[in-house]
């Protein structure tokens, strides 16, 4: 991530670059467990990402997609 946020400032006259952390294992079914995941994106919010972003449908339930969501 702090490599990716150097790209941006150096790109930043010529282009708007956005950052964005994405569980892409999906947020609750993840090899690292939901906490992990979670654990991960503050802390690339806190490093200075734009977007957070998720995948719901990745989830093994339905209500699992919704609950991912609402934690992210």
């Amino acid at each position: 991530m702090e490599a990716l946020l150097e790209v941006r400032r150096r790109v930043a006259p010529w282009l708007d670059l956005q950052l964005v952390a994405f569980p892409q294992d999906s947020l609750l079914r993840g090899q690292q467990g939901p906490e992990e995941h979670l654990r991960n994106l503050e802390r690339a919010l806190d490093l200075g990402v734009d977007v957070v972003g998720g995948i719901p449908h990745f989830e093994r339930t339905m209500a699992d997609g919704a609950l991912s969501v609402r934690r992210l």
